[in-house]
């Protein structure tokens, strides 16, 4: 009886050991994804599809405060929730692995000043706030009948001479930009 089943377990593995590569794919699959790289922004939904595998797939994330993931039949629904960087591992019920690298970007709104006409007097200094962008900007004015710096998030603007000027002030990250319009009046 022993040399029977010893017998039976020799003849399985010399057939498993003769088969080729693609019979052993046959009945076992490598997991493969369409993607191993996301990038999103935070509020949005990309999706993964699952090329191959095995079956029995599950979608984790290494950290659920930055995505969230769901998996529906061999879909991955990854939602940004926080910025960052991080991972999805997914399985398949031979353990099987595959990475997806994720990234979560900031949205980021566009520029918006507290107030795009202004009225000055030749020789005053006003702030203006910059309300709402990414906090990397440039100013420039188009004459020189003003000045303009920046301050953080405030633009500060010197009114020169009497005339008319604007200020260009743009977001460097979404090359979006913001028009004050200055009004500079002789000073009394």
């Amino acid at each position: 009886m022993k040399k029977t089943i010893l017998g039976i377990i020799l003849i399985a593995f010399i057939a498993i050991l003769s088969c080729s590569k693609d019979e052993l794919e046959a009945f076992y699959k490598y997991l493969k994804i369409n993607k191993n790289r996301s990038s999103l922004a935070v509020g949005e939904t990309k999706q993964v599809e699952i090329l191959e595998g095995n079956g029995g797939y599950k979608a984790i994330p290494l950290e659920n405060e930055k995505v969230a993931v769901t998996l529906k039949s061999k879909t991955i629904f990854i939602k940004g929730k926080k910025a960052g960087n991080t991972k999805v591992i997914v399985t398949d019920k031979e353990n099987q692995k595959a990475t997806i690298d994720v990234t979560v970007n900031e949205i980021i709104k566009d520029i918006t000043v507290a107030k795009t006409a202004v009225d000055i007097r030749v020789g005053d200094k006003i702030e203006i706030p910059i309300l709402q962008g990414s906090g990397y900007y440039k100013a420039r004015v188009n004459s020189y009948k003003a000045k303009v710096e920046l301050n953080d998030k405030k633009i500060i603007i010197t009114g020169l001479q009497v005339g008319n000027a604007k200020v260009t002030v743009t977001d460097l990250k979404t090359k979006k930009a913001a028009v004050i319009t200055l009004n500079i009046k002789r000073d009394y």
